[in-house]
């Protein structure tokens, strides 16, 4: 079981251990809503699990993320102690990238690989016993948008409201005057597949994770997080998943500038969206750890 700490910013207690003597403590980030301010920053020690990122909320106030080296996917926050289920059956040359919950037990890992390909997979997974077993596996086509992805630039983020599972690419590239990504969409009840183009909002970001909810019968608003050095914006745009003929650009509003406001310039790794703001994961190992992961609270 992996051991976790969450330490708030300006209490005594160090990074990496525990306050007072025993097992470690676990503070609950939710358990800190109390604070005036607007953007508050969690330290975290995640053990020996590398390259953290994605990020969900479900709705018993545990927070997932996953290890994209070691294929770990970690639940934290709320009453319940840390806890990590090993991905099974692991890809070869594969990184998890994202998650999110479709059902108590049930969640969609998206991925991304180092080898030439054609498309990026999805991961149906269901708990079982400290294993996350591979149930079904969704085909992102790139083929379809007429693009293909290089090595390391797969799916970023995903998310699930009204039914559809959707996913972010990395890649990007021109398109009618314009740079854009891939999303991919599948409907749960029916199989249906869906690939669409975001317009990026700068000349080198790229998407790093996704959040979203449903906006009326057939749309969702969906929340992006375009990064690059020094770009570091969160985007917003609606989806209607039941056009016959989509549009060839989705262009997003710019929800909000975050370039400036963290000290750092953190890494950021995954997306999650509650009635009081944005939670934000911070993966700062790049083949050796440069500083700690972070959770990020932006309030409105």
């Amino acid at each position: 079981m992996l051991r976790m700490i969450f330490i708030v910013i300006g209490t005594t207690c160090g990074l990496l251990t525990a306050c007072g003597a025993g097992a470690p403590v676990v503070q609950d980030p939710l358990a800190q809503e109390s604070s005036p301010s607007t953007l508050r920053r969690f330290p975290l020690d995640l053990g020996e699990e590398r390259g953290i990122s994605g990020l969900d909320l479900d709705s018993d106030g545990r927070f997932w993320v996953v290890a994209e080296d070691t294929w770990g996917l970690t639940a934290f926050g709320g009453a319940a102690p840390a806890r990590t289920y090993r991905v099974e059956p692991r890809i070869e040359d594969a990184d998890l990238e994202g998650v999110v919950s479709l059902d108590a037990g049930l969640f969609a890992l998206s991925t991304e690989s180092t080898r030439e390909r054609t498309a990026d997979e999805v991961l149906i997974v269901r708990l079982d016993g400290d294993v996350a077993r591979v149930e079904e596996r969704l085909q992102a086509a790139y083929g379809l948008l007429g693009v293909t992805p290089g090595p390391n630039r797969g799916l970023e983020g995903v998310c699930y409201a009204g039914g559809w599972i959707v996913a972010a690419a990395e890649e990007s590239w021109e398109y009618e005057g314009r740079r854009v990504a891939a999303l991919f969409a599948w409907e749960r009840a029916t199989g249906r597949a869906v690939a669409l183009r975001l317009a990026l909002t700068s000349d080198e970001g790229k998407l790093s994770a996704l959040t979203c909810e449903a906006r009326g019968e057939v749309g969702l608003r969906v929340w992006a997080i375009e990064r690059h050095y020094t770009v570091m914006r969160i985007l917003e745009f609606d989806l209607d998943l039941h056009l016959d003929v989509p549009p060839p650009v989705i262009v997003p509003r710019l929800h909000r500038e975050l370039f400036g406001t963290l000290e750092g310039d953190p890494n950021l790794e995954g997306l999650a969206r509650d009635p009081g703001g944005f939670w934000i994961i911070v993966d700062n190992y790049y083949g050796e750890r440069s500083g700690p992961n972070e959770l990020i609270r932006l309030s409105p």
